[in-house]
């Protein structure tokens, strides 16, 4: 999961870490994931809207002005929202790019999904309880007990 400092552009990536206690703390830190510069090079290739994130706010670029203004507010937030980056797919499709050069695939799936968490293709975390399906509300849960379902399209 990425995010984007407001004041800069730049984005970071969100790190889960784990106390003694066993409690979850979200950290960000600069980009040094290999498999998310990867992703976000490769987007940068893309033509225009397409080669920015969906979850950077459209008024970072509209004006610097405006950019100051809104980032001196009281409470504003200093990072975008939440994008979850499909770097299993990319890897899955360099895969098929280099031992099936010549093949042709057809993928079908859901976009987004119902009862998702916050974010730019986030998924839904959900466990099971006497057979019903209950979601929650963030991905830093107890390893095991939880499905975590990622939307493969945007």
């Amino acid at each position: 999961m990425i995010r984007f400092d407001l004041q800069t552009g730049k984005p970071v990536q969100g790190i889960v870490i784990i106390d003694d206690a066993g409690h979850f703390q979200l950290v960000y830190e600069p980009v040094t994931d290999p498999l998310i510069q990867k992703f976000l090079d490769l987007r940068a290739l893309l033509p225009a809207p397409l080669n920015h994130s969906p979850a950077f706010p459209s008024w970072f670029a509209a004006s610097p002005t405006l950019r100051a203004l809104r980032l001196q507010l009281p409470f504003a937030p200093n990072l975008s929202k939440p994008e979850y980056l499909p770097t299993k797919s990319l890897l899955f499709m360099e895969a098929l790019r280099d031992k099936f050069p010549q093949h042709r695939l057809l993928m079908s799936d859901f976009d987004a999904l119902p009862e998702a968490i916050e974010g730019y293709t986030a998924p839904v975390v959900q466990t099971r309880w006497k057979n019903t399906s209950i979601p929650v509300s963030t991905f830093m849960v107890r390893q095991g007990f939880f499905d975590i379902f990622f939307p493969t399209g945007a």
